[in-house]
């Protein structure tokens, strides 16, 4: 089970993002967790927090073709993942872990 992101967070962990990309076969059953996380990455009110941020859907022609996740972070980090075995509330919850981590990283450059 994901742990709970609440809008005030995404909306401050954002800003540690630079990048999400989901590569998937538009008809692969499996890619359908993924697909709806990136529509929800999409969000305009995400985009307003940080306009640098993107989110891209690439629909990869090959059915069987293993559904992934990309994503990178401003301290230029990269997380990897093939979605097929999580929710999209589990890929959301993964993607701010790690925007966590890497706010944690650059508060700890600041001192």
């Amino acid at each position: 089970m994901s742990k709970r992101i609440t809008k005030q967070i995404s909306h401050e962990l954002i800003n540690f993002a630079k990048r999400v990309e989901v590569r998937a076969h538009f008809f692969d059953l499996n890619a359908t967790s993924a697909f709806e996380f990136a529509r929800q990455m999409s969000s305009r009110h995400l985009q307003k927090k940080n306009d640098k941020f993107e989110c891209i859907m690439v629909k990869h022609p090959d059915p069987n073709f293993k559904a992934i996740m990309k994503a990178e972070f401003v301290d230029g980090s990269v997380m990897e993942i093939e979605t097929g075995e999580y929710k999209a509330s589990d890929l959301r919850g993964l993607f701010y872990e790690k925007a966590e981590e890497v706010e944690d990283v650059m508060a700890s450059k600041k001192k």
